[in-house]
């Protein structure tokens, strides 16, 4: 509301009216130094304008032509006369005449409805100028309208949190140099929406023009009309260009054929693309069940470079969970060969994981019999032992070859107690097994030969199996493990790094 400002009067005077300009100076008109200034003795002295002077200072905008003394201002004129003036001395000779025409006055925005700063002086500009400024400051309502027809609203700027905290900086204006771009900025920098459509891939291509496309969902269909037509692949190799697309995606999924097709097309450089795989698995997660199986028959032949890749494995990944057998049964066939070397892959473990979660024994018996096979060095190693843990915990085997699983453990079961990869294995055999499973596993940490338990009780790594026994074994072997560990005394334990939590176990179960 701007009926109340001084000048102004009303809205429709501010919209109106064809003299709308500033009292402002020339950017090469300023004061020059106090000493040479008789104008800046006031009442805060002779350094009242100085910018180093602690109360006197130069306004905040120098558009504005405003010297501020103290707590008032002055402002100036087309005919170097002052509006307001704090001081009963006229402005010296030494200053420059401030021509109205010397530069473009700052315009107000009506997007913010952020009034004219003081000084708004209408008579002050010439008519032909004045005519321009108003047909501008029309302009800009019509562009309002328009950023209110996309969805956009106008934000209130972040102030500082907390006191003495800064307030943010602010964002960067959009690139205005980009080929066939004629930008017609508001406050902020901000493009009218029919430049964006014009030049869509390349505000795409920047962060704020990312994020601006991303808040209008008249933007993000439009992607479907075709202002993307052929492009979608390549822009979605630009971090932001992937998170305009995936937006598109999730935005309206009845309008998003043609992105998805696409990026079915070049499906398989996509998947390898740090960006691009993000797109791709917003297209899985969207698409329909014909779009799915004609996007997955990219990767026969494939399958094996794709889940070893860096990016690609996450598309592998979201192609397991997304799609039934029927449709992924040729990565099984492509990945069932090897899948003792595929388990010690940092990505390809991932894959088998999946694997064991989403698919049943029967549609995995290849893929079981090879981690059977190489379950010793597997256990002790740095992804594999994450391979042997899914198929204890989703219990995707069969019972003899689960068997065989834990009479490995067993049978080591202080060496690998001992393990930084293997004692996982150990903790989570004996936390998801059965009953009667279990009762193998602490039987044979019970009975292992003299010397082998103790051992445990104050190692770093050892001291979580034995507590993780203490846990779930039954009455009659948490005595027998209390019996084990009576050739060292509650005292001794409590005064070591690691036992100490070993005692604080016997004394709760009341073996102290």
């Amino acid at each position: 509301d701007l009926s109340a400002h001084p000048t102004t009067g009303s809205m429709a005077t501010a919209y109106e009216a064809v003299a709308t300009p500033y009292a402002y100076a020339s950017p090469t008109a300023w004061p020059p130094a106090p000493a040479e200034d008789d104008m800046c003795r006031g009442k805060h002295g002779r350094g009242g304008a100085s910018t180093k002077s602690r109360r006197g200072r130069r306004g905040n905008n120098a558009n504005w032509g405003a010297i501020q003394l103290g707590e008032e201002h002055l402002h100036y004129q087309g005919d170097n006369s002052p509006v307001s003036s704090p001081v009963p001395k006229t402005p010296s000779p030494t200053y420059a005449h401030y021509s109205p025409s010397s530069f473009p006055p700052p315009l107000w925005n009506p997007f913010t409805g952020f009034p004219p700063p003081m000084g708004f002086n209408p008579f002050a500009m010439p008519p032909e100028q004045a005519s321009q400024h108003a047909m501008a400051m029309r302009n800009f309502a019509a562009q309002a309208a328009q950023y209110q027809a996309m969805g956009w609203e106008a934000k209130e700027p972040k102030r500082g949190g907390k006191r003495g905290g800064k307030a943010p900086a602010p964002a960067p204006p959009l690139p205005g140099g980009a080929p066939g771009i004629m930008p017609n900025y508001m406050d902020a920098g901000i493009p009218t929406p029919q430049e964006i459509l014009d030049n869509f891939e390349t505000f795409a291509r920047t962060p704020q023009g990312a994020q601006l496309i991303c808040e209008s969902s008249v933007l993000l269909r439009s992607i479907e009309q075709g202002s993307l037509r052929g492009r979608i692949a390549q822009v979605c190799k630009n971090e932001h260009g992937s998170a305009v697309v995936q937006a598109h995606l999730n935005t309206d999924r009845a309008m998003a054929s043609r992105a998805i097709e696409e990026i079915t097309n070049d499906v398989l450089d996509l998947s390898r693309d740090a960006h691009g795989c993000r797109a791709v698995q917003a297209a899985i997660d969207v698409a329909s069940v014909y779009q799915r199986k004609r996007m997955v028959q990219y990767f026969r032949g494939h399958v094996r470079s794709l889940v070893e890749h860096l990016h690609a494995n996450f598309v592998i990944q979201r192609c397991i969970e997304k799609m039934t057998l029927s449709d992924t049964e040729f990565m099984l066939h492509e990945l069932s060969h090897d899948s003792g070397s595929l388990a010690k892959h940092p990505y390809g473990c991932r894959i088998l994981q999946r694997l064991f979660e989403h698919f049943g024994p029967e549609q995995l018996v290849k893929i079981h019999t090879q981690v059977v096979k190489h379950r010793l060095p597997l256990i002790q190693d740095k992804y594999g032992n994450y391979v042997v843990q899914h198929v204890l915990e989703h219990r995707t085997v069969s019972p003899d070859s689960k068997m065989a699983i834990l009479t490995t453990i067993r049978e080591n079961i202080i060496t690998f107690s001992t393990h930084k990869f293997a004692s996982n294995v150990v903790e989570r055999a004996i936390a998801t097994a059965d009953e009667p499973g279990r009762r193998y596993l602490i039987d044979g940490l019970v009975e292992s030969q003299h010397g082998g338990l103790e051992s445990l009780v104050d190692h770093k790594i050892g001291n979580f199996v034995v507590q993780r026994a203490f846990e779930y074994a039954t009455p009659e072997q948490k005595k027998r493990l209390a019996d084990r560990l009576r050739i060292m005394s509650i005292g001794e334990m409590k005064n070591s790094r690691y036992a100490k939590h070993i005692a604080s176990q016997l004394e709760k179960q009341g073996f102290a």
